[in-house]
C-alpha cells in the first residue's frame, strides 16, 4: 500500500509539475497547489504512522487528485475569483477530514 501512495504522490506531483504555472494560469492558485502537496505528503505520513487506514489514505489521496484536476480544468483560462473561492474551500474541507480521519481511532493493526 505505501508504494501505492507513495506511486499516486509521485505521479500526481510529475503531471503537476510538467505543465508550466503560466499554463495552468495558477496566478492566485499557487496557494491552494501548495496545500494540496502538504496534505498528500500528511495523508502519507499519517498512513506509515499507522494514524490512517489504507481505506482512508485512498479516499483522501483519491479526493486530493480530484482537487487537483478540478484546479487545473479551472486554471487553464486562469482562475476567476469565484473559482479561486472555490478551491479553497474545496482544501479546506480536505484538511478537516484529513484532521478527523486522523483522530476518529480507526487505526491500522490497532486492538481493542
Amino acid at each position: 500500500m505505501k508504494k501505492l501512495i507513495v506511486s499516486l504522490a509521485i505521479a500526481s506531483a510529475a503531471m503537476i509539475a510538467a505543465a508550466p504555472a503560466s499554463a495552468q494560469g495558477w496566478g492566485r492558485g499557487n496557494n491552494i497547489q501548495q496545500r494540496l502537496q502538504r496534505i498528500e505528503v500528511r495523508i502519507d505520513r499519517n498512513f506509515q504512522r499507522g494514524s490512517l487506514t489504507r481505506n482512508e489514505a485512498r479516499r483522501l489521496q483519491a479526493e486530493t487528485n480530484g482537487v487537483q484536476r478540478l484546479a487545473w480544468r479551472y486554471g487553464r483560462n486562469g482562475l476567476t475569483g469565484w473559482e479561486h473561492r472555490d478551491l479553497e474551500r474545496r482544501v479546506d474541507r480536505l484538511q478537516n477530514r484529513l484532521q478527523r480521519q486522523r483522530h476518529d481511532d480507526d487505526r491500522r493493526g490497532w486492538r481493542r
